[in-house]
């Protein structure tokens, strides 16, 4: 197959689509648009092995985490699984890498102390992959805690991490220990102009690629989330791991220069080669949030470079909006992620799901509990189930599982049953943090919970009675509607148990702060589900599709109709 060239006319597709109708980046016609990973995937870190993308990004407070993606493009990634399951905190930017034929990952969490550098290996991709490895434990307390490894051979064939602040340190032969008496700085911090707006200077995230006779040294600097403007990459170069550093005279090479970009805040970025006879050499993979949609998280973007006559990496363009010819164009089939609709015959955890580990905002994350919560079940009927375990009072601390969505608007829907009628409590919630969600919840008594701005209303006697006092399973179908812009939450039950006749709940919610500027954490706004009290709650036939935003707007004829029918109005 032919590429198109970039001289062709451009795709007028908005976005491809996908499983349920989910935003992709394959537009389909030989384009792409980012972003390249829709929804919460901060931090990407990329390794090109043969002809073959692997994929990982910060997983914070989710497990499993750290999942690792697979493409042969670029651009359409299928999950290959989680390569962490033990808990170690909140994690961070990873580094994925390969050496000798052994695979690393470097990333650093914050447990209930101070944050961390950990490394763990596989000799497959598909692992297994090795328990999570303290690198920072045998320097002891006044070793500098400093994050965001990133791995890098030098040219003297040793290994080096580069990390926050733009420091370096050598590492053992084996990549599994850290030689603390070679930390030193790489770069001094630059010196951000008072003029500009951003969050902080804050030089993290380093990533080094060697390029013919340099290496290439970008940084991220200006903070991660705040003002739109805030988040930028750096470039410098050197012949030697050990410097000197020239500074790019075009810095920042990316950036957001207006709150009128579509993307907001991006960095992070790393170099990557493109595929063989593609259509570019070398691509940028980095991150940022869309205008409008920062709920969803910090996205994956992917953009083309050029080297310039003096040696310099330059974006194509300044609007990575704009459609880019595929970096390959593959013969068969193609599919990007997995659906997010779940019957539950099978095990999704790691490759859609996650138990979120409750804490309080801004603090030290505690050990989540070493007893399973979830477990596969047939219902009486003979129908594939997921029961959770209760735990906690609410949402806020029933550690809820969640997925990450990249769709501006979308459906889910779901059937709960409450095992444990007369103590356990059930639901479905938008859910960003322990501070933040929305949605709605039922106990056996027949009350609904509506969940709101991270606060959880009692409502009794919303349900019909039962006729045995709740002693029996109790059910209802809940549907989760997020639509328009801003980004507002409608809510529906259902009592049929079939989908036929539903609800619509009184209260809609506009969601679209629950994100980072409003709560911190760094997460996205992500459909949940969630078993609280005490018992056991079971959920079936979750149903997920994606939407196009609905114009939000009010015809304020209905009213006068309304009141004609009522019979109050001739």
């Amino acid at each position: 197959m032919s590429l198109p060239s970039s001289s062709s006319s451009v795709s007028a597709s908005r976005w491809g689509r996908g499983f349920e109708g989910q935003r992709i980046p394959d537009l389909g016609d030989g384009f792409f648009r980012n972003p390249v990973f829709p929804g919460d995937h901060p931090d990407p870190s990329i390794l090109k092995d043969g002809a073959t993308y692997y994929l990982v990004h910060s997983s914070f407070d989710v497990y499993p985490g750290l999942i690792i993606y697979r493409s042969r493009d670029l651009i359409n990634w299928e999950p290959v699984g989680p390569a962490l399951k033990t808990w170690v905190g909140s994690v961070w930017a990873p580094y994925l890498t390969k050496v000798d034929g052994v695979f690393f990952i470097y990333f650093p969490a914050r447990g209930s102390g101070r944050p961390t550098n950990y490394v763990i290996t596989a000799p497959s991709i598909e692992g297994p992959w090795t328990e999570p490895l303290d690198l920072h434990k045998p320097l002891g307390p006044d070793f500098p805690s400093r994050i965001d490894p990133s791995h890098i051979i030098g040219e003297d064939g040793r290994r080096y991490l580069f990390v926050a602040g733009t420091y370096y340190m050598q590492i053992s032969d084996d990549g599994l220990a850290i030689l603390p008496e070679t930390l030193k700085l790489a770069v001094e911090d630059y010196p951000m102009p008072e003029e500009w707006i951003f969050e902080s200077p804050a030089p993290e995230g380093p990533k080094v690629a060697r390029i013919g006779e340099y290496f290439y040294l970008n940084v991220a600097q200006g903070g991660t989330a705040g003002p739109p403007t805030s988040h930028m990459t750096l470039s410098y170069r050197s012949k030697s791991v050990h410097g000197p550093w020239e500074f790019n005279p075009a810095n920042p090479v990316v950036c957001t220069k207006t709150p009128e970009d579509p993307w907001w805040s991006k960095g992070h970025g790393t170099l990557v080669e493109g595929p063989e006879g593609g259509s570019s050499a070398w691509y940028l993979v980095f991150h940022g949030y869309e205008k409008d949609y920062c709920n969803l998280g910090r996205q994956t973007l992917l953009y083309p470079v050029v080297f310039t006559e003096d040696g310099w990496w330059r974006l194509t363009d300044e609007d990575v909006s704009k459609p880019q010819p595929l970096p390959i164009a593959l013969d068969g089939p193609k599919s990007f992620n997995c659906p997010y609709s779940d019957d539950f015959s099978t095990d999704k955890f790691g490759i859609q799901w996650g138990f979120y580990n409750s804490k309080p905002v801004g603090s030290p994350v505690t050990p989540p509990d070493s007893v399973p919560r979830h477990s596969f079940e047939r219902t009486p009927e003979g129908s594939p189930s997921l029961v959770l375990t209760c735990k906690g009072i609410g949402p806020a601390d029933a550690d809820p599982i969640t997925f990450k969505t990249g769709d501006r608007a979308y459906e889910m829907t779901v059937k709960i049953t409450l095992l444990d009628p007369t103590s356990a409590i059930g639901g479905a919630v938008l859910f960003y943090n322990s501070k933040l969600y929305a949605g709605l919840g039922f106990d056996g008594s027949g009350a609904l919970i509506m969940h709101r701005y991270g606060s959880d209303r009692y409502l009794p006697g919303r349900l019909p009675p039962t006729t045995d006092n709740g002693v029996s399973p109790r059910s209802l179908l809940v549907k989760l509607r997020l639509d328009y812009v801003p980004t507002t939450l409608t809510m529906w039950i259902c009592t049929d148990g079939e989908g036929i006749e539903w609800k619509r709940f009184e209260t809609q919610i506009n969601v679209s702060s629950y994100e980072h500027n409003a709560c911190y954490d760094f997460l996205s706004l992500r459909p949940g589900l969630y078993a609280a009290g005490k018992g056991r709650v079971r959920f079936e036939k979750v149903s997920y599709r994606a939407l196009d935003p609905s114009p939000m707007r009010n015809d304020v004829g209905l009213l006068f109709a309304s009141e004609v029918k009522r019979g109050n109005m001739v």
